[in-house]
């Protein structure tokens, strides 16, 4: 049994240009808050078979990236623009329940190409985490707030009860503890996370608890190893995986 460390991914923002072409403003604003009301919150997280960019085009000064998180512009969490290298490394390795859609086009100075994807992931795994055989820390959400979103990994002095049992999945992401006599709020992180699905992934993504998308370590390096670009790691509250 090993516990390996999954880094957890950012991707550069997009903050270039980009229009619905042959007027299709219509169908796309239909088919955009389809995904964000449906696909995104619906209890089944049904596979979409649109392609939500299918009539988009970007627009770029210079070469684009190999990933952009388009979240902020299209308030779709969990969806990128990726480049044709990116999505066949991802190929090679096991994601979560996500899809794919190639054809995206897009133009560099004037030219217009169309070999960029959109990836979108319609699932969260928080339910498939083993609660009594994963360990959690109740952390104080004051240092979450103010000092995790600067990368910092998680501290003794943080930390307002260690190695935190859960029985089950639960609705919050936090909890109030009794200590002491008084009532302490606290933030529940987790430490060690099992689960025989999870673990054999090498891209999840989670939003009770540690709320982002993770990498396993192989996938970073073969991101690191194929020189892709857009794409950041943040330090704030890391956890391992639990490998049988």
């Amino acid at each position: 049994m090993d516990e390996v460390v999954y880094k957890k991914f950012s991707a550069v923002k997009f903050s270039d240009n980009w229009s619905v072409v042959d007027d299709k403003d219509i169908e796309f604003y239909k088919l955009a808050d389809q995904y964000y009301k449906e696909y995104h919150f619906r209890p089944a997280y049904v596979r979409p078979r649109e392609n939500l960019l299918e009539n988009v085009r970007f627009e770029f000064d210079k070469p684009p990236l190999d990933i952009y998180d388009l979240h902020k512009e299209f308030h779709i969490p969990t969806s990128y623009l990726i480049s044709d290298k990116l999505a066949i490394i991802l190929r090679e390795f096991n994601l979560q329940e996500h899809v794919i859609f190639p054809g995206i086009r897009y133009t560099v100075n004037g030219e217009e190409r169309d070999d960029m994807h959109f990836l979108y992931f319609y699932n969260f795994l928080d339910e498939l985490i083993d609660y009594p055989a994963s360990s959690f820390w109740a952390l104080n959400p004051r240092v979450l707030k103010d000092e995790y979103a600067g990368g910092k990994k998680v501290q003794s002095e943080d930390i307002v009860e260690d190695n935190l049992k859960l029985d089950s999945w639960i609705s919050k992401g936090h909890v109030t503890y009794i200590l002491d006599d008084r009532s302490t709020m606290a933030e529940i992180a987790i430490k060690n996370l099992k689960s025989p699905l999870i673990s054999k992934l090498d891209f999840f993504n989670l939003r009770l608890f540690n709320k982002g998308v993770y990498m396993s370590p192989e996938l970073a390096a073969g991101i690191e190893e194929n020189e892709i670009t857009g794409i950041e790691y943040l330090q704030d509250c890391i956890f391992s995986v639990i490998r049988e």
